[in-house]
């Protein structure tokens, strides 16, 4: 007598190709060129998710405070719903992940969380920071403002830059001003520190030479992050005294004096 589970066996047909079960992978959130927003980075990899929650709630706080006080003079209402409330940067950091994801322009790198708004909510992140007795944030060590981000290719930096200094301190109708550049490579070898030095420093030469390079104290910073295939381009005043835009510096800091 045959039990059920040799009848179970014996149906089972080795011969034809099994269908194998599909695989449930998640979007993930990815760094391509043509962004801008911030460079966040965390002391640990396991507080990734803590540090992504932590800065969504010092962006909203910051845009709150700023709105109120009259002190961000963006227009709004591009900000609004359907229903004619304010979104929050969460909701328009969801509504650029839905439009990269229409687009097919999704590339993978890690410890980048990009949202569109302006610098002036880092400059009063870490004003408020540097005014405080106790450390705003537990998680977020380092919120780096990136105007744009751009192919890791001497070429295209230069021609990102050209579009990017009229608008900075280091234009050609600027009074005289000091700089420096600030330069990290990740997971990459397109492009070398001396690369983006002598196209930086040629480009300056050329299209306004009364600025010169301090090494020590600049008052401009030209932050240049290469992530993989990706250059993120930022240009950046209160450097040194923002302790390279760590917020748990500049908090503890505070604390000392």
């Amino acid at each position: 007598m045959r039990t059920q589970a040799e009848s179970c066996v014996d149906s089972y047909d080795h011969s034809q190709p099994q269908k194998k079960r599909p695989k449930h992978s998640k979007q993930k959130i990815q760094l391509c060129p043509g962004l801008s927003g911030f460079l966040v980075t965390t002391q640990d990899v396991r507080d990734d998710r803590r540090c992504v929650n932590e800065c969504f709630s010092l962006l909203n706080q910051a845009e709150q405070e700023c709105s109120s006080k009259v002190e961000v003079s963006t227009d709004r209402d591009d900000n609004l719903d359907a229903k004619g409330t304010a979104s929050t940067i969460e909701d328009l950091f969801q509504k650029e992940i839905a439009s990269l994801a229409e687009g097919n322009s999704i590339r993978h790198a890690s410890n980048f969380h990009h949202v569109t708004i302006a610098c002036k909510l880092a400059n009063y992140i870490f004003n408020k920071a540097a005014s405080t007795s106790t450390g705003i944030s537990r998680f977020v060590q380092r919120l780096i403002p990136i105007q744009v981000t751009c192919r890791a290719d001497s070429e295209v930096l230069g021609r990102k830059l050209r579009e990017l200094l009229p608008n900075t301190e280091l234009s050609a109708s600027s009074p005289s001003t000091s700089f420096k550049v600030c330069y990290k490579s990740r997971y990459s070898n397109s492009i070398t520190r001396d690369e983006v030095i002598n196209c930086i420093g040629q480009l300056l030469m050329d299209t306004a030479p009364q600025h010169k390079a301090n090494m020590k104290n600049p008052n401009v910073v030209i932050v240049i992050e290469i992530i993989k295939s990706v250059c993120c381009i930022g240009i950046l005043k209160h450097f040194n005294e923002r302790h390279r835009y760590n917020l748990c510096q500049t908090s503890q800091h505070s604390q000392a004096s």
